[in-house]
């Protein structure tokens, strides 16, 4: 039953409508910034470009990118009665876990290629191509920005790892809100709750000074010079706990019917 539900969810989600969202949520942040640094700015080396790539209005929003993933279509679901007929069909564990795989699957795959990709260009096309030609050829410098230290097992890891990161988080940040627009009566209160923890709880790490912690930075970490890798963990562990905390509280509220 589980499988059949995610096969539906797939083929609910796949429109012309929704790739398009995803290719622009791939692309158009980074491409704004693109614009904003490819004349005018010189970079130390790629890692610097990369960095520069990603470090714009796309970071400041990516709790908000994400929820146009997958998330969002809850809203639609509570608003036009969707839910009101699932339930006769289908029990709401299996609609949920349905609901949260796919959410995952494609969170992570757009996050993923959201950071992958403009590392691709930064280390690989640029150099070959010149769209942007003051970058710096003494090599990737180590010890600037968090995850540089994986710079030590070459660009590619240090690359790829970093990208699985930014592809974690974004399941975390879009599956929380998908979590709790089922618990909570106000649809928008509950997909603001995540970006509202990432830029308030950024603000108030800087306040403390300790930014090190900052959900925003630890994500995003080229505003801020290099920390240690486990500071990162400390953010992502607090939200990972209330989505663990959220996703078992309706389970046990929905045990026996659904109450919506």
């Amino acid at each position: 039953m589980l499988k059949q539900q995610i096969g539906v969810e797939f083929k609910q989600i796949f429109t012309f409508n929704r790739v398009l969202t995803w290719f622009l949520i791939i692309t158009l942040p980074v491409w704004i910034q693109y614009l904003i640094i490819h004349d005018g700015y010189s970079f130390t080396d790629n890692i610097d470009l990369y960095g520069r790539l990603l470090n714009g209005i796309g970071a400041m929003i990516f709790p908000i990118l994400v929820l146009f993933v997958f998330a969002d279509t809850i809203i639609h679901e509570r608003n036009n009665n969707y839910l009101t007929y699932t339930k006769i069909r289908i029990d709401f564990n299996t609609y949920l876990n349905a609901k949260i795989m796919v959410n995952a699957l494609l969170s992570f795959g757009v996050s993923f290629l959201y950071a992958f990709l403009p590392f691709l260009f930064a280390q690989y096309i640029n150099p070959q191509v010149t769209f942007i030609s003051k970058v710096g050829v003494s090599g990737n410098l180590h010890g600037t920005v968090t995850f540089d230290q994986l710079l030590v097992f070459g660009p590619f890891v240090y690359g790829f790892i970093y990208s699985l990161w930014v592809g974690i988080n974004g399941v975390l940040y879009a599956t929380l809100p998908l979590i709790l627009c089922l618990i909570l009566d106000n649809s928008f209160v509950a997909l603001s709750i995540p970006f509202v923890w990432y830029q308030g709880m950024s603000f108030v790490s800087a306040v403390l000074g300790i930014s090190k912690f900052a959900p925003l930075y630890t994500v995003f970490p080229y505003s801020i010079m290099q920390q240690k890798l486990w500071t990162v963990f400390v953010p992502f562990t607090i939200l990972l706990i209330t989505a663990i905390v959220s996703y078992v509280y309706l389970k046990k509220r929905n045990s026996t019917e659904w109450s919506f």
